[in-house]
C-alpha cells in the first residue's frame, strides 16, 4: 500500500517537466524526474507511475496523480483543517510512495515544485512544514543519498 504526500499549489503556476527537472538539477540535487507527461501538462487527470534516477539507486519513482479542487472539494477541506493556507491552492500535486527512496525522491520534487511555483502548502506526514524547512530536510536527505552510492 502507498502513502500519498501533497502539495497544494495554485494550477496555473504548475511547470513543465522539463522545468520542474531543470530547476530540480540547480537545487543541486542528484534526483532525476520523468519528464514524458510534458504533453500532459494541462494536469486533467492521473498520470500513473513515474520512474526517477536517485543517484545510483535502481527502482525509485513515485505515483504521480493531480487533483483539482473543483473536482473533489473534500479532498482539499480535509487537509484545510490542518493548515488553513490549503484554502489558497486550487491543485494538489501527489506523490503516491511505497518506498523510503521513493519517499525522499517525492519530498525533493514536491519541495522544488513548491520553490519554483513561489507558494504552496506541503506536509511531513499530516504536519504542514514551510518552504525553508523542507528544504533544509531535503537537503539532509540528499547527503544521506549520496553517501549510499
Amino acid at each position: 500500500m502507498s502513502e500519498q504526500v501533497p502539495v497544494f499549489i495554485k494550477k496555473e503556476k504548475i511547470p513543465t517537466a522539463k522545468e520542474w527537472a531543470e530547476a530540480i538539477k540547480s537545487e543541486g540535487f542528484g534526483l532525476e524526474i520523468d519528464e514524458t507527461w510534458e504533453e500532459e501538462k494541462r494536469c486533467d487527470g492521473s498520470y500513473g507511475y513515474r520512474p526517477c534516477r536517485y543517484y545510483e539507486v535502481k527502482d525509485v519513482g513515485f505515483e504521480l496523480d493531480f487533483i483539482m479542487r473543483d473536482e473533489n472539494p473534500d479532498y482539499f477541506q480535509e487537509y484545510e483543517e490542518l493548515d488553513s493556507n490549503v484554502k489558497k491552492f486550487d491543485l494538489a500535486v501527489c506523490f503516491g510512495v511505497y518506498t523510503e527512496e521513493d519517499a525522499m525522491a517525492s519530498a525533493i520534487a514536491g519541495t522544488v515544485l513548491m520553490k519554483i511555483v513561489g507558494e504552496g502548502v506541503c506536509f511531513d506526514l499530516d504536519d504542514p512544514i514551510s518552504l525553508e524547512s523542507a528544504l533544509v530536510l531535503c537537503r539532509e536527505v540528499d547527503r544521506e543519498m549520496k553517501l549510499k552510492r
